[in-house]
């Protein structure tokens, strides 16, 4: 028997309090500029510092036009979860234990024409229902483009030639990259004592020839004319020098200039 009934109960209420999970990201390429014409790889690092754990956090990168061909691949340590591989822009599904964390990797070239500065933002976000604090749940690498353009000229012409009759000479440039060469042109002085006839080929007037921008890996042709006076004897041999130049800097100039 028990004489006092009124206290073999009792109750505790609690507030349920919202779960909390601080997600952070950081995102980095490693470089202060990037070339146009060349890969760039940037390091993607999510993490949950807790105190809950986050079961669908989104992971978002949208890449700059500028970046063509990324593939990414994700590791995740502490029991963390993500997509193994994939390709373009990131919008992946993680699963982030607390003090867990996942790293994306995404490598993509940039464009040879392009300029300006590089930029790319990475989010993290929190599925409904979870408190995480401000502030670190995005992350953005902004990197100057500083373009080069490996310009090289060629040139060619016969090994003799007649007075009285015409000469002519075949220049090739070429951009081995890796950016565009933006205002290009070449110059050709006409050789003492000749006198100029044409230009054929990628430029048909006069020198100096602008060829606007040369892509990265493209090439121009330009067959220049001259005449020979009948009563020419010198210079002899007959030189010919032409030049190719570009607004884009040049790391290797000593293959700018061509004679015959």
């Amino acid at each position: 028997t028990d004489p006092v009934p009124g206290n073999n109960s009792a109750t505790d209420g609690n507030t349920v309090i919202t779960p909390t999970a601080d997600l952070s990201i950081l995102k980095g390429n490693g470089v202060g500029s990037v070339t146009p014409g060349t890969p760039v790889t940037y390091a993607i690092t999510v993490a949950n510092a807790g105190p809950s754990g986050v079961t669908g956090a989104t992971v978002t990168d949208v890449f700059p036009a500028a970046m063509t061909g990324v593939t990414w691949t994700c590791s995740a340590s502490g029991g963390a979860a993500c997509p193994a591989s994939g390709s373009g822009d990131i919008s992946a599904s993680v699963d982030l234990p607390s003090g867990s964390s996942v790293l994306f990797t995404a490598t993509g070239t940039v464009s040879g024409g392009a300029t300006g500065t590089l930029s790319n933002t990475a989010t993290v976000v929190a599925p409904g229902g979870f408190n995480d604090p401000a502030g670190n749940n995005s992350a953005t690498d902004a990197d100057p483009l500083t373009p080069e353009a490996d310009l090289d000229i060629s040139k060619t012409g016969p090994a003799t030639a007649i007075a009285g009759t015409n000469v002519s000479y075949t220049v090739v440039v070429t951009n081995a990259g890796p950016s565009d060469a933006v205002a290009t042109s070449v110059s050709d002085p006409t050789p003492t004592g000749l006198t100029f006839v044409s230009n054929t080929g990628d430029c048909v007037t006069a020198y100096p020839c602008a060829l606007g921008t040369l892509p990265a890996g493209a090439t121009r042709t330009i067959t220049t004319t001259y005449a020979i006076p009948p009563a020419y004897t010198t210079p002899d041999p007959i030189v010919n020098i032409a030049t190719v130049s570009s607004a884009t800097p040049d790391p290797s100039a000593g293959n700018n200039t061509a004679s015959a």
